[in-house]
């Protein structure tokens, strides 16, 4: 399994295939990852625990679990 190391936690990629990309996030307390966009790809989220705050046209928007 692919592990990457990053200021802000961590990634391991669970599923590499043709059709999706499957990636475990771990971002450490205190840290943000830095905002992504793409143009090609859509993106679906699952948050397992913790908080999040989901920034959306450059608005933070607070989302209850």
């Amino acid at each position: 399994m692919l592990t990457d190391l990053r200021p802000w936690g961590k990634y391991e990629v669970l599923l590499d295939a043709k059709a999706c990309k499957v990636k475990r996030i771990i971002v450490n307390p205190d840290s943000q990852p830095s905002y992504q966009y793409h143009h090609k790809r859509d993106e679906i989220w699952v948050i397992v625990s913790g908080d999040i705050v989901r920034v959306e046209d450059d608005y933070n928007r607070q989302d209850d679990i």
